[in-house]
This record gives structure tokens, sequence and C-alpha cells, in this order.
């Protein structure tokens, strides 16, 4: 079982899921884009590449296992974009929430998937049907 709690985004970092780029599925068409920030960054022709984003992923991973932080990532799925895993799930108290995001996002989870099966099921909330957040929009405080 994995032990969560976190209280603040300050205090002492125990254990993350980071995200993964890899077969981070290249850059996308203008057309299938539903975010302003990738929409201009593929018409600037500065969409981060996969070797890139990897060795960053990469870096961030040993900077965290270097301060003894126990680093999950999500399972890789095939051509899918998994960097902002915090957006597919995040810890307030002793919960874990599991929201509901955008359709073009939920095959994300799947990736997380085996790391919910290892909480408590009593400490993972699933959000309500028609309420939608992302974890990137939740800072606990």
């Amino acid at each position: 079982m994995i032990d969560i709690f976190v209280k603040d985004e300050t205090s002492r970092l125990k254990s993350v899921v980071l995200g993964s780029a890899e077969s981070f599925g290249g850059t996308p068409k203008l057309e299938e884009t539903y975010d302003p920030k990738s929409k201009q960054h593929i018409k600037e022709g500065t969409f981060p590449k996969e070797d890139d984003l990897n060795k960053e992923m990469t870096a961030v991973a040993e900077i965290l296992a270097k301060y003894d932080v126990k680093v999950y990532r999500p399972e890789v799925l095939s051509d899918l974009n998994q960097i902002f895993a915090r957006d597919i799930g995040f810890v307030i108290d002793d919960n874990f929430i599991v929201p509901n995001i955008i359709e073009d996002r939920a095959h994300e989870q799947e990736g997380v998937n085996y790391i919910i099966d290892q909480i408590n099921p009593a400490q993972v909330v699933r959000m309500p049907e028609g309420a939608f957040a992302e974890g990137g929009d939740v800072m606990p405080w």
C-alpha cells in the first residue's frame, strides 16, 4: 500500500508521480490541439521534441532520487502525452482525487491506475459526474 498525505505545497516531498515523455506522440497537428499554449508552440515551431523532454524528465527524476524522494511514473501508453501527471490525479490530505478531465485527456488516467490500485480504496475519491478539474489547478495550502 502507498501511504498518502499532502497538507500543503511547501512541506518535504517524500513521493511524487512524475510524468513521462516516453512515446510522447510527437508534435500534434494544429487541429488536434485543445489548449492555447500547444497551438502557439506549434505555430511558432517551438513545440518540444520527445528527446529533449525525456532528457529533462530523467534529470528531474535523478534530482528527486538524490533527495530520497520516491518517484512513481505512469505506465507508458503509446503515442500519448503523459507529461502533466498531476492533472490526472492529486492528493489533498489523505485523499487521492481522481478528477474528471476533458475527454481528449481521459486515456492518460490509464497510465496511473497501477498507482491508484496501491492506495487504500477508502482514500480514493472520484469526482462526481459533471464536476471537472485538473490537478494542476489545485494548490493545497
